[in-house]
């Protein structure tokens, strides 16, 4: 009889360890996920606000043809996700970012987007 409530003890107490182990593991992991979601989100509305910066930089005059687009330089490492383009009259790109393609970002022209 001494030797069942022993070993009942013993499974208790592994139970008990191996349970509260885990959920420390868990608790860990979810604190370690959290600030690196919060450091690589930090990272992008950094590199959003730095895009912004240069766009607001580059212009220097008041028409597309004085915007210095050399100054539109990349200000932060991940500031290539974001895409810039300026059309004038739908028809001609007058402007647009290190990363932006010369071809259309949107099929929408500004006589479409008004219907």
């Amino acid at each position: 009889m001494n030797k069942s409530v022993h070993a009942y003890s013993l499974k208790r107490r592994l139970l008990v360890t191996l349970l509260g182990s885990i959920a420390l593991v868990w608790l860990a992991t979810a604190v370690f996920s959290y600030f690196d979601a919060r450091h690589d989100l930090d990272e992008l509305l950094d590199a959003h606000l730095a895009q912004s910066a240069s766009l607001l930089l580059a212009q220097t005059g008041h028409e597309p043809e004085e915007i210095d687009t050399e100054r539109m330089a990349q200000l932060h490492k991940r500031a290539r996700s974001v895409a810039i383009q300026m059309w004038e009259n739908g028809k001609a790109l007058r402007l647009r970012s290190a990363s932006a393609p010369v071809t259309r970002l949107s099929r929408k022209t500004k006589a479409s987007a008004t219907r």
